[in-house]
């Protein structure tokens, strides 16, 4: 099998994130087709035959809609009221379920299957990458994901990009708590990044 041009791009993209739902992928890649998810699904499996990639499902609530990060911060500046920010990352879960969701991730990553709160907040992560992927290319050229940088043990953002000379780290709000929070932001101030919780 040849590996094309939208290939090597898929195959780039997830050497930045754990793995993509199928559905992000039809998004992104086949997006101007009308029968996105089953051209997608049809090349992912090719992919797989080939042993570049591997399709497995994982139990997730359905992905929202990020358009923006639910809360930025600067060096210098104040820091959020951590209870207030971890009732509106957690209250954005309410009536969502779990469902099986058919993905994807590199045949060489980490063969362990997501437990339902890992494989929604990696999505949503996932999506978060894409995003800005599409709406700004040169910060995610520079996306680093948390195990290239993660000592072991330690609890860090998810990922961080740079913005000119700056750092900033990006973190998915998943079911957090206001320790949680803190714990990114005393990160995040101790090393002068800032930091995007979406």
């Amino acid at each position: 099998m040849s590996i094309q041009p939208r290939d090597r791009e898929i195959l780039d993209a997830l050497c930045h994130v754990r793995f993509f739902t199928v559905g992000q992928v039809a998004r992104v890649w086949w997006h101007d087709a009308k029968n996105n998810l089953q051209l997608a699904r049809r090349r992912l499996g090719q992919l797989q035959k080939a042993e570049a990639v591997v399709l497995f499902h994982a139990p997730a609530r359905s992905e929202l809609p990020l358009a923006q990060p639910v809360a930025t911060w600067q060096p210098g500046l104040p820091g959020p009221n951590f209870g207030q920010l971890s009732r509106v990352v957690k209250g954005r879960w309410r009536g969502l379920r779990a469902a099986t969701t058919p993905c994807v991730r590199l045949a060489s990553s980490d063969s362990r299957e997501p437990k339902v709160v890992e494989a929604t907040h990696d999505l949503h992560l996932a999506a978060v990458y894409l995003l800005m992927r599409h709406e700004l290319p040169t910060r995610a050229k520079s996306w680093r994901f948390e195990t290239e940088f993660a000592r072991p043990g330690e609890k860090v953002p998810d990922a961080l990009v740079r913005d000119g000379f700056s750092t900033t780290a990006i973190d998915f709000g998943g079911d957090y708590g206001p320790e949680q929070l803190k714990r990114i932001h005393d990160y995040c101030e101790e090393r002068r990044y800032g930091y995007e919780i979406w």
